[in-house]
């Protein structure tokens, strides 16, 4: 489990664990770099520290996503079906706010408080969804588009402003593959802040 003191989640400890145990004795680990920077960067050499770095991530990371390609057009599968059920929804909503004239947003950050909210998770667009959405929309001052975005593909959430917060959430795909990603990104991320301060800039 991650501690709380790092800055990533407990699947990115795992991946990072797993990279440092396949790098047997190489110095610095991959943690130890990411934690403790300071130790191994300010000194030169620093962009071929951070190089071998990233290097040994996307290999780790790479031979991951080899041995479950099938698990990825699985995923693709299930990923295109809920953009499509976004769409759908995202239509409904459209009309609610329109007719009822309740401002629907897309707004760039929200800060939620889950403790004074409700949130409902549904599977798929129906008549009774239709049904809760104009409810929601009647009762809310406005409707927010919340949703996120996943490579080419949307995550459907929307807010209603309504006394009590509501959310509805389209049931995410459970799928590992969605945390494989999420973790190269973030330790990427995290080596690119490092290049950003020790060496010479940011790579992709």
């Amino acid at each position: 489990m991650a501690m709380q003191d790092v800055p990533w989640d407990d699947e990115t400890e795992i991946m990072i664990q797993s990279i440092d145990a396949q790098s047997g004795s190489a110095v610095p680990k991959l943690r130890d770099l990411l934690l403790n920077p300071q130790k191994y960067l300010l000194k030169p050499g620093a962009d071929s520290t951070i190089s071998k770095a990233r290097s040994n991530v996307n290999m780790y990371f790479d031979a991951l996503l080899e041995d479950l390609k099938d698990e990825q057009a699985k995923f693709t599968h299930e990923l295109e079906g809920m953009s499509s059920q976004y769409n759908r929804i995202s239509e409904v909503v459209m009309e609610k706010t329109l007719s009822l004239n309740v401002p629907y947003i897309t707004p760039s950050y929200v800060e939620l408080n889950r403790d004074e909210s409700e949130e409902i998770t549904i599977s798929q667009y129906n008549d009774s969804v239709d049904q809760l959405v104009g409810k929601l929309t009647s009762a809310s001052k406005y409707v927010a588009d919340i949703s996120i975005k996943y490579k080419e593909y949307t995550l459907g959430s929307w807010l209603f402003s309504c006394e009590r917060p509501y959310i509805i959430t389209l049931e995410r795909p459970k799928n590992q593959l969605m945390y494989i990603e999420s973790s190269r990104k973030a330790i990427n991320d995290l080596l690119n802040d490092l290049a950003e301060q020790y060496g010479s800039g940011a790579q992709e």
